[in-house]
């Protein structure tokens, strides 16, 4: 059991997390909570997390796109050092457009690819290398999974 840092009121059965959009934003505030908590981080996002020199010994990361699976996977065996993962947060997405109508279809399914597709890519090449007593995934959305801000009015005047 991975033991918090003071201040971190978090504890973890397993010791191995991978965070995808981990070079900013989000992404890069999960992985430092996890770290803080002391656990063993993979970062994985489009341009390579910056090494993290406070916790250099158990943070790791590469420069990956989560639309290709082979390359996930690639990185994370060539990370992990034969640890099980046991935790998946998947923090990377984009936004090239808001609302719906008039938007290019290429760039709609880009979308859909990286913030969809990515998603599954990371978690089915995790789970395949979860502890024998499985893990933990959580996905990370924003506030338009439940209400498209782009296309309502949030002020009636």
């Amino acid at each position: 059991m991975t033991t918090p840092s003071p201040g971190i009121g978090l504890t973890f059965a397993g010791e191995l997390a991978v965070v995808t959009g981990a070079s900013g934003g989000i992404g890069a505030a999960v992985t430092q909570t996890l770290l803080a908590a002391g656990l063993r981080v993979l970062g994985l996002d489009r341009v390579e997390p910056a090494a993290d020199d406070t916790h250099a010994d158990r943070s790791r990361g590469a420069a990956v796109d989560v639309t290709d699976r082979s390359g996930v996977a690639d990185a994370i065996d060539r990370l992990r050092d034969g640890l099980p993962v046991s935790y998946v947060v998947n923090c990377a997405g984009i936004i090239d457009e808001t609302g719906f109508a008039g938007v290019n279809r290429d760039r709609w399914l880009r979308t859909l690819d990286i913030n969809l597709v990515g998603s599954y890519n990371v978690t089915d090449v995790a789970t395949e290398r979860f502890a024998p007593a499985g893990g933990a995934i959580v996905n990370v959305t924003s506030i338009e999974a439940d209400s498209v801000i782009a296309l309502s009015n949030p002020d009636p005047n």
